[in-house]
């Protein structure tokens, strides 16, 4: 295990507009030990046609580091640190391992902050 994420619980709260605004707290944040993977061409391109944007996956030494978190935080090697919704999960039949498939998330893909 090369890398680190938070895994996130966010809490909504909502503005003026009707908007619902994710808000994270240290509380609802947990730092994991993964190995980055990059998803296959043919996975990426079968998410794609279910509108889909599979990133990375996430491999966790043991899948009950995980707890339903719907949400990542990841740096990358450049610095850049962006939050990743949780599209799938995969635990390994003869593994204690986990896999999370991450896209990032609508805001992060239009550049909203």
């Amino acid at each position: 295990m090369d890398d680190v994420i938070t895994l996130l619980t966010p809490t909504y709260t909502v503005n003026d507009m009707g908007q619902r605004i994710p808000t994270y707290s240290p509380a609802g944040a947990r730092d994991v030990m993964v190995q980055r993977r990059q998803v296959s061409r043919s996975e990426f391109y079968q998410a794609a046609q279910a509108g889909l944007n599979p990133t990375y996956i996430f491999v966790l030494s043991h899948y009950t580091d995980y707890q339903g978190e719907p949400e990542v935080r990841y740096t990358d090697e450049f610095g850049v640190s962006k939050v990743y919704t949780i599209i799938r999960t995969y635990r390994p039949t003869d593994s204690d391992e986990l896999e999370l498939t991450v896209s990032p998330k609508l805001d992060e893909q239009i550049g909203v902050r």
